[in-house]
């Protein structure tokens, strides 16, 4: 009977003390173990894991922005002109792709297209340098307030400069969400950059 009664009692300690080291395992707390991960749980069909675009989202430069020049006929009141806020495929074809020299208008065509469209806007507008030496960049895409800034500048192609006047008709492709299509468009800029600093 002291046999089985000691033999109990030895099982209730056994039980106990893994209890004890259950609750207290080595790993629990430590930094990095199994108890500090995150439970992952991947994103239901249809939802993306993208952080939402919202008006309180601060959108003031592109990181890339998307944007594309094509050299166009000469023109002296072209870089004057009101810049467009295309939103259709339709609108594209109409007013752009004419502007364009023929051998850019296929691949125009093939990147601004119905699907594009469906989250996307272009803004076009024309700049004009003294010498066709001198190609236009977008240094930056700015949503202030109720507008959208669009800076552009040039950089000479190689040391010498041609005398031909240069006309470029500017393409920047905007997202519906972060741009909306009813802001004002303004386009600035400071003339040719040879290297760091603008030049008038």
């Amino acid at each position: 009977m002291k046999k089985t009664i000691a033999f109990i009692a030895l099982l209730m300690a056994l039980i106990m003390t893994l209890g004890a080291m259950a609750c207290t395992s080595p790993n629990a707390n430590k930094p990095g173990s199994k108890a500090d991960e995150p439970t992952v749980s991947e994103a239901p069909d249809g939802l993306t894991t993208d952080k939402p675009v919202s008006d309180d989202t601060p959108v003031n430069l592109l990181p890339d922005p998307e944007w594309k020049f094509g050299r166009t006929d000469y023109s002296e009141t072209a870089a004057a002109r009101k810049p467009l806020v295309i939103t259709t495929v339709e609108d594209f074809r109409r007013d752009v792709l004419p502007q364009l020299r023929e051998a850019l208008r296929a691949d125009a065509e093939a990147a601004y297209n119905e699907e594009f469209f469906e989250s996307n806007h272009l803004i076009a507008f024309w700049v004009t340098f003294s010498s066709g030496s001198v190609q236009p960049e977008v240094t930056s895409v700015e949503k202030t307030g109720d507008q959208i800034v669009i800076t552009v500048n040039g950089r000479m192609d190689g040391d010498i400069g041609t005398c031909d006047m240069a006309t470029h008709l500017g393409l920047v492709a905007l997202d519906n969400r972060a741009y909306p299509v009813d802001l004002e468009i303004k386009v600035v800029g400071t003339g040719w950059d040879h290297t760091n600093e603008a030049e008038g």
